[in-house]
């Protein structure tokens, strides 16, 4: 059995963040990240929209998104890595109830949009009162539009070469297309008596059992993803979240209405649309500058089953008889649009308060449930993880901003329920 001080399963980008800063921490210290594909990122990270945003209603999920986003706009500005960051903004359109209910901070970077200026930058239609097809669809008028400045999308794939070669460079070893089957419990002292262990026995994770061999470490950091229940649960460790399946549609801006949005000016010196949610229907409209096309991602919701899919598919029939015909209600610029691309991945949601879970048990750290906001919040979750294993408090975030680490925990957890979540 392979001796490590510690072992990562998982090297999405929460894996590669913990990895990268516990090495950081630990330059001296045997560090094992390994996964079941063939190479870092390449499982739902991939397949990710990889949009960021700091615009939440829960000061927690503020502080995790911010100093990230920070983060990697040192990363790209300032190291000279291109992430392929774009902060293009976020646009929420909203209907009056969904305006008065919003509960975004003050503090946040953002504006508050008319429908006169929606309709003038974006051309956009805010009101369906009379339309047969719209109120068969029960759709709402647009009343308000809120523009959230620190918000865009970056490359994903980017983002994990990052990690991985800083992680590299610091010798932390990788161990690619090697699947967990089992973690190893152990007793914690043996005593050498027939039928151990028994109940009074201190029991401990101590490696991981894979398709190679077994691996012992001083420490295994679960950050699997929506595979870890599958590895949890026979412990009786609670993950405290469920696999939900997220689908993306890709048209191109092939027409001159489409093309003409795509470089909507007033939002930001990209001039181009922003990453744009529309009312009563949780999905979003994604720019993609470079390839000309626009993404439509649509997380299920009610009437799809919360379970762990190996290789989620996506359904053509929910974009044609879905989404498209709420999109071009509001935009009809999308009415001649055709499907290009399209894809399925997942995500861990928290299914209590939406916010992500970092904490110990079993002698394993676990960190899991971003709830789709893996990449936003990646680097502080990173930094949070490597604060458990070293047995801090607090952590110090990008910029100096300090985190009690216990907050994302179970048993002293401490958040607010997030209100704004798409």
């Amino acid at each position: 059995m392979s001796g490590f001080d510690v072992i990562i399963v998982g090297a999405g980008i929460l894996g590669l963040s913990t990895a990268y800063h516990l090495k950081v921490r630990n330059p001296e210290k045997r560090i094992l990240l390994m996964d079941k594909e063939p190479a870092a990122g390449q499982g739902n990270t991939s397949k990710s929209a990889a949009c960021f945003r700091n615009s939440y209603s829960s000061s927690t999920n503020i502080q995790l998104a911010d100093s990230s986003i920070d983060f990697y706009s040192y990363v790209q500005n300032e190291l000279g890595f291109n992430l392929g960051l774009k902060k293009i903004g976020y646009l929420f359109l909203l209907s009056n109830e969904q305006f008065r209910k919003s509960k975004l901070p003050k503090d946040i970077e953002m504006r508050i949009l008319e429908r006169e200026d929606l309709e003038k930058y974006l051309a956009v239609k805010t009101d369906l009162s009379g339309d047969e097809e719209a109120g068969v669809m029960r759709l709402e008028n647009i009343e308000k539009g809120i523009f959230c400045s620190k918000a865009g999308y970056l490359s994903s794939e980017n983002l994990v070469s990052f990690y991985e070669q800083e992680y590299r460079r610091l010798r932390g070893e990788t161990l690619y297309n090697t699947r967990v089957d089992k973690l190893v419990l152990e007793i914690d002292s043996k005593i050498g008596i027939y039928h151990e262990p028994f109940l009074w026995q201190e029991k401990r994770i101590k490696g991981v059992s894979t398709n190679y061999g077994d691996f012992q470490a001083d420490k295994v950091i679960m950050a699997a993803g929506t595979w870890s229940n599958t590895l949890l649960d026979s412990l009786g460790i609670d993950a405290h979240v469920k696999a939900s399946t997220r689908q993306i549609f890709v048209v191109r801006a092939e027409t001159e209405g489409l093309n003409h949005l795509m470089r909507t000016k007033g939002f930001s010196d990209f001039n181009c649309l922003p990453v744009t949610f529309l009312p009563t229907f949780h999905f979003l409209v994604k720019p993609d500058i470079e390839e000309e096309n626009f993404w439509i991602v649509y997380p299920n919701h009610l009437g799809i089953a919360l379970k762990l899919e190996e290789d989620p598919q996506p359904h053509e029939n929910y974009f044609n008889y879905g989404l498209k015909p709420v999109l071009q209600q509001y935009f009809p610029q999308f009415e001649k649009a055709r499907l290009f691309n399209m894809w399925a991945g997942q995500r861990e949601c928290s299914t209590i308060d939406l916010l992500p879970y970092v904490f110990e048990e079993g002698g394993a750290v676990i960190i899991n449930g971003a709830h789709g906001k893996g990449i936003t919040q990646a680097d502080s979750l990173g930094r949070v993880a490597a604060g458990i294993y070293e047995g801090d408090k607090k952590v110090e975030l990008f910029r100096g901003r300090w985190f009690n680490v216990a907050d994302l925990g179970v048993k002293e957890r401490n958040v607010e329920r997030e209100e704004f979540i798409i």
